[in-house]
């Protein structure tokens, strides 16, 4: 995995991160927690980013309301 120091760092490491959840394991699992959320419950995603910091958190958060 890349750095997020920068943007383009940033923009590597999307792009990294992007193709390991697509595979079909991790999809599946972006699907469960989406039908948890829409099923009213409520889903925290932790980790130790700051606020405000490119994280991966966005990107889990982001598909996960895509579904």
């Amino acid at each position: 995995m890349h750095s997020k120091k920068t943007e383009k760092d940033w923009q590597l490491y999307e792009r990294d991160f992007n193709t390991w959840i697509n595979r079909p394991e991790a999809r599946a699992m972006i699907e469960q927690l989406a039908t948890r959320s829409s099923n009213g419950e409520i889903i925290t995603l932790l980790c130790y980013c700051r606020q405000g910091q490119h994280c991966h958190r966005d990107i889990v958060k982001t598909l996960i309301e895509k579904y």
